[in-house]
C-alpha cells in the first residue's frame, strides 16, 4: 500500500526531529492516522515534547509549508 504524502511528511518530520536530538536525549513518538495525521512526540520518561519548534516540508520541496511550535498535548 502506498502511503499518502502527508504520512511521508509526518514520518520525515519525526525522523528529522529524532536525528537532531539523538546526541542530547532520546525522543519517542506515536503516529495516529484518522481524518488527520497526528504525531505525538515525547521523551522516554513520558514527558511531552513541549514548546519545541518544528517545520513540515513536503517531499521534493525545499521550503516548509507549515512551521510552528509543539504544545503540551
Amino acid at each position: 500500500m502506498r502511503m499518502p504524502a502527508r504520512v511521508v511528511s509526518a514520518i520525515a518530520l519525526v525522523t528529522s526531529l529524532a536525528a537532531g536530538s539523538a546526541s542530547a536525549h532520546d525522543l519517542d513518538h506515536t503516529i495516529t492516522m484518522d481524518e488527520a495525521t497526528t504525531i505525538t512526540l515525547f521523551y522516554p520518561d513520558g514527558a511531552p515534547f513541549s514548546f519545541e519548534t518544528y517545520e513540515v516540508i513536503r517531499p521534493g520541496e525545499d521550503s516548509p509549508f507549515q512551521v510552528g511550535r509543539t504544545d503540551r498535548l
